[in-house]
């Protein structure tokens, strides 16, 4: 299906009379670059929100809100988890030569020039295409990716985890089963996620883990099932057998320490034909404690925007959460239990259509009252050295 809205770009595409923009200065805009460099291709500008450099790559970086200097330029949007939130965004401000990387992203480079993430994301290529096809509409509910938490249980103790693990006094597993028909009701009511992600705390200790791929590894609504582990765990024949199916790719976090027990994973992951990617963690972003900041309404909005967990959507124990650290600091008490900030999918003396209303209410906001209690998670800034063990739960105040 082609898109409407935006073309793949080529090198016939290219016009040298007419300026290049590059929207995007991440894993997507590396990609581009030297996919571009391949082509014989520099851009004249990338363009982001979050980063704070001016340039990248050695090409200058200009914000969103300077477009309207650059109306006719040809626009490369290289985000897969903000692709419809970007164009969106560049056909409001007038800009009308948007293209996406559908052949950018089958165009042969050496793969050592990039960065490790950027490399993983060049291989699953298929989540970009998939969402920069979608049909998008007032009646569609398109998700990038929905996290499934199948256990607050971790086997590591990070000080800085911004899933709030390290507040976790009685850690549990999810009952899968129990809440297994509130995401049915949720894949009722949207079209697509694009990235279903199985992650906890540390998923294998939910032995059930497997299941999940089980029910929904066959649902044309589920694109691709990502499983986040750090590595500690060897998963039981069960979880393995659903781990070699089709859809299914394991994120392995490598934090420099836990490598012995990564090297005896990729050993039964190779074994087993499973599909599976090791990421080395270099930092992490500080959010900062649980307190409440008050800030304003333009403050939150601020945060949101910049946000890298804006569009990552968390369903814990039959709710749908705008972000991990509102579902489990909701959880925990650390935040007040407001009804605007998730989707009770268990609930059924809601009918269908208002759990409709209300899911896509959530998909547009532009703030949530849970960014009252962060610091923000900006992928360029506050640089925190990655999984730093402790050996106490946190008090909200730390």
């Amino acid at each position: 299906m082609a898109n409407r809205f935006t073309s793949s770009f080529t090198k016939n595409s290219y016009d040298k009379t007419s300026e290049l923009i590059v929207y995007g200065a991440s894993v997507y805009g590396e990609i581009a670059f030297y996919t571009l460099q391949t082509m014989g291709i520099k851009p004249d500008f990338f363009c982001d929100r979050a980063i704070e450099k001016d340039y990248y790559f050695d090409v200058k970086v200009i914000r969103p809100y300077e477009l309207n200097l650059h109306k006719n330029a040809m626009i490369i949007i290289a985000s897969s988890d903000y692709f419809q939130e970007i164009r969106k965004q560049l056909i409001d401000a007038g800009c009308k030569n948007l293209y996406n990387m559908n052949y950018l992203l089958n165009v042969k480079i050496d793969t050592e020039v990039l960065s490790a993430r950027a490399a993983d994301f060049y291989d699953k290529k298929e989540a970009y295409i998939a969402i920069a096809n979608a049909e998008d509409s007032e009646e569609c509910l398109n998700f990038p990716r929905i996290q499934f938490v199948v256990t607050s249980a971790c086997t590591l103790k990070c000080r800085d985890c911004t899933a709030l693990m390290q507040y976790y006094k009685t850690p549990q597993n999810s009952d899968l089963e129990l809440y297994k028909a509130g995401f049915d009701r949720l894949l009722k009511c949207v079209n697509t996620i694009f990235d279903l992600r199985i992650l906890g705390g540390e998923p294998f200790v939910n032995r059930d883990m497997y299941k999940i791929i089980e029910w929904y590894h066959d649902s044309d609504e589920i694109k691709m099932i990502s499983v986040f582990t750090n590595g500690t765990i060897i998963p039981d024949e069960n979880n393995i057998g659903q781990l070699k199916r089709e859809k299914v790719r394991v994120h392995i976090s490598d934090y420099g320490f836990n490598r012995d027990k990564i090297l005896k994973l990729k050993t039964v992951f190779d074994k087993n034909n499973v599909r599976y990617y090791v990421q080395p963690y270099d930092f992490w972003q500080d959010s900062g404690n649980l307190l409440k900041r008050n800030y304003t309404k333009e403050k939150k909005r601020y945060l949101f925007e910049r946000c890298r967990e804006r569009e990552c959507f968390s369903y814990f124990n039959g709710r749908l959460y705008h972000c991990p650290r509102a579902a489990h600091g909701i959880n925990i008490g650390a935040m007040p239990d407001i009804k605007e900030e998730y989707v009770d999918l268990m609930d059924n003396s809601v009918c269908d259509d208002e759990i409709l209303r209300q899911l896509k209410f959530q998909r547009n906001r532009n703030y949530i009252d849970a960014c009252d209690y962060c610091d923000g998670v900006d992928s360029h800034k506050s640089k925190l050295e990655p999984a730093i063990q402790i050996s106490h739960y946190k008090k909200f105040s730390e």
